[in-house]
């Protein structure tokens, strides 16, 4: 199944539209993951605040895809892609390229956002939406709805960020439109680590805005989060590496990620032993 659903999700949502309101476009990636985009769906319909908001459902060509159904909410647009892609960064590529907001903010499938003013919250801390970019806090959980801890840091710190020690979580982060085209698209030969070279790159563009609130909801079962931390290491001095950037002289740069994945290897091998001995 192929399409673009480009109708408004009601007659009262298309009256209401006005120029001089942000524009927010919520991406939502998905595949084979029905009940997860549901989930999503409804978070970010029950987005509150003076704005408008467009959701971009990209499908991966999923078996029996339905676009959830449009609600009747003011200021609100919905429309989807579903066909084969190359990966997920394929897909955020394609929801670029569809986004018409400021700000366009990626939500995957099973990701919610915390409460109901995140939105609202993020858009408080920004003067010019779509110059700026930006990230705030997440909190992890497992699908059973167990809390795994809080995703983030404040403030920011472009070396510490591109040595791989503080991630920035991508569902929290989002992207003013002229930041997304100076930015280009994410780079599909990077692999997992994208997302992450992606927003090394913003960030040579313009230093992210940092909100100090928890934005997002995370569902840990991803590829990514089951990673061992020695791989994002390795991924962030590729980034590096593309963007000709490097903390301190060379042989510093190389020995930093050296010690930080041997010490990621410590740690891995002490879990399988203490996993082991339980």
């Amino acid at each position: 199944m192929k399409g673009v659903l480009m109708d408004i999700a009601s007659s009262a949502g298309q009256a209401g539209l006005d120029k001089n309101r942000t524009r927010v476009s919520v991406v939502t990636i998905s595949y084979n993951d029905a009940d997860g985009l549901r989930r999503t769906a409804a978070s970010v319909e029950g987005q509150l605040g003076e704005f408008e908001l467009e959701h971009l459902i990209v499908d991966g060509g999923s078996r029996n895809f339905e676009c959830p159904p449009l609600p009747d909410k003011d200021l609100f647009t919905r429309r989807f892609l579903s066909e084969p892609d190359q990966g997920r960064y394929d897909a955020m590529n394609k929801g670029i390229r569809m986004a018409t907001g400021d700000l366009v903010w990626f939500m995957h499938s099973s990701d919610v956002f915390t409460n109901d003013t995140a939105l609202a919250t993020t858009l408080k801390h920004l003067t010019d939406p779509p110059a700026q970019w930006g990230y705030g806090l997440a909190r992890l959980f497992d699908p059973r709805g167990q809390f795994h801890g809080a995703f983030g840091s404040a403030p920011f710190n472009l070396a510490r960020f591109s040595l791989g020690g503080k991630s920035i979580p991508h569902q929290a982060a989002f992207f003013g439109k002229n930041v997304l085209a100076s930015a280009g698209d994410y780079d599909l030969a990077h692999g997992l680590g994208a997302d992450q070279l992606f927003m090394m790159k913003c960030a040579t563009i313009t230093p992210p805005i940092v909100v100090p609130h928890f934005l997002c909801d995370f569902d840990i079962t991803g590829a990514g989060t089951e990673r061992p931390q020695r791989h994002h290491y390795k991924d962030m001095q590729a980034a590096r590496r593309a963007l000709g950037l490097q903390v301190g002289p060379k042989f510093l740069d190389s020995t930093a990620t050296a010690c930080l994945t041997g010490i990621a290897v410590l740690k891995d091998l002490a879990s399988r032993q203490i996993r082991a001995r339980q």
